[in-house]
Parts: C-alpha cells; structure tokens; sequence
C-alpha cells in the first residue's frame, strides 16, 4: 500500500476585516502603527486522497485546519527576505519540510512585489498537506468484513422515551 504526501501552498493578499481597529494585538502585543506593518496569516490545513489505480476510484476528506500562527511584519523595500528566518520557524512548527519552505517563502516574495503592500491588507499563507494513500479491492474488502464483524448491541430504552411513543396502525393494501 503506497502512501505519500504533498504539501501546496496558496499566498494572496487580502483586505483586513477590520482595518479602523486601532488597537488591534499581534503576538500579545498591541498593534498602533498600522499602516506601516503588514499581518502575516498561516493556515495550515490537511486532507487525504485514497485512491485504487486499478479502477480508477478516488475518494478524497475536506480539508481541515490544524493549526494557524500570525504574525506582524514592518513593511520594508525587501519585506519576505528580510524576515525569512521567523517565517522558516513557523513554518518549521507547522511541519513544513525545509525543502518546501524555500519554495513558500518565493511565493510570499513574488506576491509582495507584484502587489505591493499598501494600508488595509493582510497576506494570506494558507498550507495545504494532501496524504495520498493507494488502496486497492483487497483493502476495501477487508474494511467491508471487518465492519460486519461488528455486531449491533442493544440501548436500552429510558421510559420517558418510551412514554412518548405514538402506536401506528399499517393497513395492508
């Protein structure tokens, strides 16, 4: 059974919901300078993919966010390079391999300088960790044996529940 993982990454620039809150805490710290620090969101999300190659069925879970770490950055003419290393530590908390994380922190790069970065944004890293997992008909045979191996048990019943039963009357026809 063959199982493997890819990491994805999407970076956007975004407008802030609420950018006239001027008391707005970064990292424990109160944020007065607004305008001149850009808000840096990490998302990291994870989902799975089970496929069979055989006949080509794929099934695949949504993705759900495991964790996410903000931080708040001046903003400066070379904003990603000059703080590369804090964003390789979250990414290295998040379980982002090093060999991914150069290619992230591109991205980041290539957003801030195509877009620029002006008042009333925030950048948007979210993470994507796909695991794919082939399976094949013996697995899925096994899974479908080994859920009728389970017997149904008996609940018993509160009498107030059975109190509220109403009596149905079928008539054949």
């Amino acid at each position: 059974m063959a199982i493997w993982i890819k990491y994805s990454s999407c970076v956007n620039l975004k407008p802030q919901e609420n950018h006239q809150e001027s008391q707005r805490h970064i990292n424990g710290q109160p944020l007065h300078e607004e305008d001149s620090m850009l808000r840096v969101l990490f998302s990291l999300y994870k989902f799975y993919f089970l496929g069979n190659l055989t006949d080509g069925s794929m099934f695949t879970t949504r993705p759900v966010k495991i964790s996410s770490k903000e931080t708040c950055i001046p903003i400066t003419i070379s904003l990603v390079d000059d703080h590369d290393e804090e964003f390789k530590e979250i990414l290295t908390v998040m379980g982002v391999p090093g060999r991914k994380q150069s290619k992230i922190l591109r991205k980041m790069a290539s957003v801030a300088r195509s877009k620029g970065t002006c008042s009333g944004v925030f950048m948007d890293v979210e993470l994507l960790v796909g695991t794919y997992q082939e399976i094949t008909g013996a697995d899925i045979a096994g899974a479908e044996r080994e859920s009728m191996d389970v017997e149904a048990g008996q609940i018993p019943a509160t009498k107030s529940s059975i109190d509220a039963l109403e009596r149905v009357v079928f008539v054949g026809g």
